[in-house]
């Protein structure tokens, strides 16, 4: 193995781990550490589906998303290319 694909690194501790893969853990769903974690950590940094094309058919239709503490509109601009106003307020 050469040094440029050899990765040396530990994991950070995780609470709640996933033991099993057919097994979540319970806490998961209520620790209020755990959200706050998955809140600082992990969803701003994952892709997130704020709608699907049918829920916005024509020019004007809109959709709001939320996602923890934040809103986030999506507007149809155009039918074809299909366009949307990606910018929102950050401070709201």
């Amino acid at each position: 193995m050469s040094s440029l694909t050899e990765v040396n690194w530990t994991p950070l501790p995780v609470p709640w781990a996933v033991q099993a893969v057919d097994r979540i853990p319970k806490q998961r769903y209520y620790d209020e550490e755990f959200y706050a974690l998955e809140a600082e950590l992990f969803w701003p940094r994952v892709w997130q589906m704020a709608c699907r094309l049918d829920e916005i058919p024509a020019r004007g239709d809109f959709v709001e998303y939320e996602i923890l503490d934040q809103s986030i509109v999506v507007v149809r601009l155009n039918l074809n290319p299909l366009t949307f106003r990606g910018d929102w307020c950050r401070v709201c």
